[in-house]
Order: C-alpha cells, then structure tokens, then sequence
C-alpha cells in the first residue's frame, strides 16, 4: 500500500479534480489504485468508479472502499456479460461530474505516485493555456499525454464535448488534437512523473483498436507506416508483433458510415493530416542535415555549426 503523504500546501490545493476509475475484472490491482488516488498529496474530490460488469470480485472490492470512504467514492455498475472495448468512452462518459476544475482518466490497472496530481495541477497553474496533462509510463518517453492518467480541463472539455465524450474509435487522441488546434502548448506529458501500469501493455490490450483509431481520425498514411516501422524497429512500445497486428489493421480497415468505427469531422482529420506532414517534413530534415554534418566532418576533420 501507497504510504499517506504529508497534504501539500501549494497553490494546487485551490483546484479540484476528481478522478474516473474504470474496468472490469481488475481485481488484481483495484486495491494499489486506489490506494494511491487516497494517498495523494493533492486528493481528488471525488472518485467515481464505474465497474463494467466484472465477474473477479473487484465490484465487491471498490463496494468497501465506498463504504469506508463515503464522502469521497462512488461506485456504479452497469450489467454487461461481456468485455467490449467499445464501450470505453461510455464508461467515462458515467463518470463525468459538473463543478470541478479536471478530471483525471484511471484505469483500474493504473497507480501513481503520491505527488502525481500536485505536480499536474501545478503545471496547469503554470501554463493557462494548458488543457490535457499526464505522467509516463516508465522509460516510454512519450511525446503525448496518455489516456490513462491524464487530466482533462473541464472547461475546456464541456466546450467541445457538452455531450461527453464522442462514441467513436480514436477518442483518446481527437481530445489531443482538438486541443492543438486551439494553441500548441495545450497538451504536455510529464515524462519524470511515473505511473504504473500494472497490466502489460499488449497482453490484454487491442492492437486491433489503434490500427482502426488511426484511420477513423484521418492519419496521413506515410506518417502512420513511420510510426508503426519506428515501433517495430525500437521494439519497446508494443513489441515487434503488436506493430504487425497494429500495421495489417491500419491497411485493411475502411471505416463505417456512422457509429463508434466512423470517421471523425473533416476538421478534425485535416489537422491530423496537416500536423503529421509538418512532423514528417521535420525530422527529414533534421536527418538530411545530420547526414550532411556527418559527411562535411568526414571530409575536412571539422564539424560544420548545426
């Protein structure tokens, strides 16, 4: 268990966040991430539990926390027999409340460190024009906040989404990119502050789903074989096999005409489309310029200036 921390006194406090836990079958781990949502040093206002019909014993589980920590959690569950990935944003879309400042997204495999909130809710202090924050995962490195863990600004959030989140494959990163379109230091990871993931990405994760997000939010194709080739040649993220899966997904997927495998407002997948190309067209020249450095130094024994 997550050792209580001395409550901060920084102007954190000021803020309110709740969190939205979500799963089904966590039983494993329900306990260390809730443990570590009470252990903040910054607590969360509320911590609505949405149990997706698990069959493990994690809605008995989360049923004591509630009973002990009344003033602060909240359970629901709906009664699906199933596990269905669909439904994601459903869950979340339940455990969205009015009256707060953020919401952070946890997963019920997901825990963090006791200062975790503290120091994104200081950076949202920092920087008024950030609306979506998160930790890493460990060594990632990410460039872009993840799904789980990250805070949402609810003003931001109930601006574009007053309906919740959209039921469409790829909500995660349409939140990313509607905020980019607004101003580009909207988004920020925090890559020395962790979380832990207990549930090994691509054990029980679908490939299948990141394949198809890609397509449903308009990713320009030669960035996307990139991106899948980079996974495949580092073998860190998803592994050599989950790059194949996430690669034959993305080539033989057509979206539907509507519902959750549709594809995104055209606005939406143009800024994809026109990000992507910007970010290709940098690091083609950054490598051109790395080449040419490179042959320059060979040719005459001195580095040329960057």
């Amino acid at each position: 268990m997550y050792q209580q921390e001395q409550r901060s006194d920084s102007g954190s406090q000021s803020q309110s966040y709740y969190a939205i836990v979500f799963g089904r079958d966590g039983n494993k781990s329900i306990r260390k991430v809730l443990d570590s949502l009470l252990a903040q040093t910054v607590m969360p206002a509320r911590i609505m539990i949405i149990d997706d019909g698990s069959t493990d014993g994690m809605y008995q589980t989360v049923l004591e926390y509630e009973q002990k920590f009344p003033h602060i959690v909240h359970v629901r569950q709906t009664s699906n027999k199933t596990r269905d990935y669909t439904r994601l944003p459903l869950l979340w879309n339940m455990g969205i409340l009015p009256d707060y400042d953020y919401h952070v997204i946890v997963p019920s495999d997901a825990s963090f460190v006791p200062n975790y909130a503290e120091r994104i809710l200081l950076e949202f202090t920092r920087n008024p024009d950030l609306v979506v924050c998160s930790g890493d995962w460990g060594p990632m490195n990410a460039k872009a906040p993840h799904g789980g863990g990250r805070f949402v600004k609810q003003s931001f959030f109930f601006k574009h989404y007053p309906q919740g989140y959209p039921h469409i494959l790829g909500y995660e990163s349409e939140i990313l990119e509607r905020a980019l379109m607004g101003k580009p230091g909207s988004i920020k990871v925090l890559n020395d502050l962790e979380i832990f993931h207990h549930d090994a990405l691509g054990h029980s994760h679908n490939f299948k789903e990141f394949g198809y997000g890609m397509k449903c939010l308009g990713y320009y194709p030669p960035y996307a074989i990139f991106r899948i080739g980079w996974d495949f040649l580092t073998n860190k993220t998803v592994g050599k096999r989950g790059a194949l899966k996430i690669l034959r997904y993305y080539v033989l997927f057509r979206p539907a005409d509507t519902g959750y495998y549709s594809k995104f407002p055209e606005d939406i997948r143009r800024q994809v489309r026109a990000r992507q190309k910007k970010m290709l067209k940098k690091m083609l020249r950054q490598a051109v310029q790395k080449i040419w450095r490179q042959i320059n130094k060979d040719r005459t024994g001195v580095e040329t200036e960057k």
